[in-house]
């Protein structure tokens, strides 16, 4: 009996070491792809450590090539639309030439009226143009109004540029823009205009 429990035992014993075994192989192939999971399965802490920090350089990696990319994208969508329009709108000064002319009929100068329509609404539709849920314009960046302050800065004790009466001073300002309207308040030349 002695014998026969000894070996039900070896092959039990034998059975339990294969199968921790295989488990351990399984798992192995199982993390082959992830070296964090390989070198944990090793019981390295330093491989798990140089694992952990190369896997997660690596997807810090390719979240940068990513943005990067969209970001390409980005202004490259917005260069084929500003080329667009671009088109549009020196078809809309063409139109605008012919509808000029004296010697257009009422008949033409509405066609050319519709066709300006057109080109106006398509410029207006490619101003929604969006990419991954952005616009590719900012309306706001063109329309925003700046302050500029031609007195700021000036006091009594600054000097006049220009001597005589009325004392003048001259201040230069970037205003911001080339091109628009400005309108600049004066006072009515009898006193001094800070």
């Amino acid at each position: 009996m002695i014998g026969l429990s000894g070996s039900i035992q070896f092959v039990t014993s034998s059975m339990e070491r294969f199968s921790v075994r295989a488990h351990a192989s399984v798992n192995k192939i199982l993390s082959s792809g992830d070296p964090v999971r390989r070198a944990r399965h090793e019981n390295d802490a330093g491989a798990i450590s140089l694992a952990a920090k190369l896997s997660f350089d690596s997807a810090a990696k390719r979240n940068s090539i990513s943005s990067f990319q969209n970001a390409i994208s980005f202004m490259q969508l917005q260069e084929s639309a500003l080329n667009q329009a671009d088109r549009i709108y020196q078809e809309m000064i063409s139109l605008a030439s012919l509808a000029s002319d004296p010697s257009a009929n009422q008949e033409n100068r509405h066609l050319l009226g519709q066709q300006f329509e057109s080109l106006r609404q398509q410029s207006l539709d490619l101003n929604q143009s969006t990419f991954n849920d952005r616009y590719l314009f900012d309306e706001l960046a063109a329309s925003t109004d700046y302050t500029v302050d031609f007195a700021s800065g000036l006091t009594n004790a600054t000097p006049a540029t220009i001597s005589g009466s009325p004392k003048v001073w001259e201040v230069t300002k970037d205003v911001l823009y080339n091109t628009g309207k400005m309108t600049i308040d004066v006072n009515s030349g009898t006193a001094g205009d800070r």
